[in-house]
């Protein structure tokens, strides 16, 4: 949905790096990435001393950004309405983006930057990825590779363990559009989903509208 000069991508050091790498090399031969984008591999950073046992690294983004602003001054990141990691908040977003406006103000600007107005677009936040998923077909943009992504915190599945919160997150996205299959992987996630209602109205009071998750989560119980 977007044609961006070019793709980033963070070997981190996460449990489930060696599957994403693995990924990425995929969709470049087979979708032709670098045909349409520079495609960019960083692996400045390493979190792997911190990262905690549900594969959270505090303020793990706070670190892609800085480092990603010296490729460019503009930003796109795939926010989407369930994201409720802080260091993604409009907030916390906007103080870094003055942080960062105030640091180069009277020093030399990296050499990729056109000027001093950084900016960090996140143009889908109030779209669910099923929303986003489903804007994407309507658009006419070739979904097929989308069901067998694999977005798992899982460092042993190779498809994904579906009992995680990115597997049951791409679970439910999956089947507000029709394109669920409990074969896409290990687990089924329609029982890991009925743990994740509980966390996430605890979590979204007051953030993000409970009834938008409850209608598109009880569509994944139901599929």
């Amino acid at each position: 949905m977007e044609n961006p000069e070019g793709l980033l991508f963070f070997k981190s050091g996460a449990r489930y790096e060696s599957w994403e790498v693995r990924q990425l090399e995929k969709f470049i031969k087979e979708l032709k990435l670098e045909e349409h984008h520079k495609i960019f591999i960083d692996d400045t950073l390493n979190f792997s001393s911190i990262e905690k046992s549900n594969a959270i690294v505090p303020m793990r983004n706070i670190f892609y950004f800085l480092r990603a602003f010296e490729y460019c001054e503009n930003i796109l990141i795939g926010v989407t309405y369930y994201d409720l990691h802080y260091d993604k908040q409009p907030d916390v977003i906007g103080s870094l983006i003055s942080f960062v406006q105030s640091y180069y103000y009277f020093r030399n600007l990296p050499e990729s930057w056109e000027g001093c107005m950084p900016t960090i677009q996140t143009p889908y936040r109030d779209l669910t990825k099923g929303e986003l998923l489903g804007e994407a077909i309507k658009r006419g943009c070739d979904v097929s590779h989308i069901p067998t992504l694999r977005t798992c915190y899982d460092a042993d599945s190779e498809k994904g363990c579906g009992k995680c919160k990115s597997c049951v997150a791409k679970a439910i996205a999956l089947a507000v559009n029709g394109m669920f299959d409990r074969r896409y992987f290990d687990k089924d996630p329609r029982i890991e989903g009925k743990k994740w209602i509980k966390f996430y109205k605890k979590e979204c009071a007051g953030t993000i509208d409970e009834n938008v998750f409850l209608r598109e989560v009880n569509i994944l119980m139901d599929s």
